[in-house]
């Protein structure tokens, strides 16, 4: 009776652990809601609610993670007239409302600017908030010249204010962030519009700095141009 006891208690622990574990991967698996598309479309044609549905994709679906327009943002592309076909059962993607990157994009620079692509990360990249027509300070921390390696004199400051960003990674449409937008991000590149010598200043800055530049995020009501001092040891405590 004893043994049958612990047999059927060790068949019960059994199948316990194979529950927990298939909600486990369950649980981590379903993390995104995209939508699709139910039947076919003609580029030209305004995408209707009718014609879209949700669906729901592991985590680790691929690359369409990237580029898959949010069930939450809906009612942003409701009404957005498509720029190609689609078929049923295609995702709906920001590329369907949206030229690619390399359609004209020289064209939307202002004629006197230039586009410069940095890498940037989460941290380095204000989390994700930067998008496409953002406003952003780019700031250095630099190795003044001058003395030895051991004794160089560091300092902190704004290189440039309020440039405008054209592009995150390889979009260039005002794209609205939600949800895990901040988790896709990781590393990717902020194309900023720039003259000729503000290009040659972020390239400068990027080969002296110590470390990556930073990306500030700046109203874009904002005053163009502020007063900041560079921030070294000598003046560190004397900013509050």
């Amino acid at each position: 009776m004893s043994n049958k006891r612990l047999l059927y208690t060790g068949i019960g622990l059994g199948l316990l652990s194979v529950v927990l574990l298939n909600i486990y991967i369950w649980s981590n698996q379903q993390a995104f809601t995209f939508l699709k598309f139910k039947q076919p479309l003609k580029k030209g044609e305004k995408i209707l609610e009718r014609v879209l549905e949700r669906i729901s994709v592991p985590k680790n679906f691929g690359s369409v993670l990237k580029e898959a327009v949010f069930a939450q943002d809906k009612d942003w592309v409701v009404g957005k007239a498509l720029l190609r076909d689609v078929a049923t059962g295609d995702f709906l993607l920001y590329s369907h409302i949206s030229a690619a990157p390399d359609e004209d994009f020289d064209k939307k620079l202002d004629k006197n600017k230039r586009a410069l692509s940095i890498q940037v990360t989460s941290e380095t990249g204000v989390s994700g908030f930067v998008e496409p027509g953002s406003f952003v300070d780019i700031v250095a921390t630099i190795a003044e010249p001058g003395g030895s390696k051991q004794s160089a004199r560091i300092s902190t400051k704004t290189i440039l204010q309020k440039v405008k960003v054209l592009a995150v990674g390889d979009r260039f449409l005002k794209r609205r962030i939600s949800g895990p937008e901040s988790d896709r991000m990781g590393s990717t590149t902020v194309t900023l519009e720039l003259t000729p010598l503000q290009v040659e200043k972020v390239i400068f800055a990027q080969h002296h700095a110590q470390g990556p530049l930073r990306l500030v995020l700046v109203n874009p009501e904002s005053s163009p141009e502020v007063d900041t001092p560079v921030m070294s040891w000598e003046n560190f405590d004397q900013i509050k």
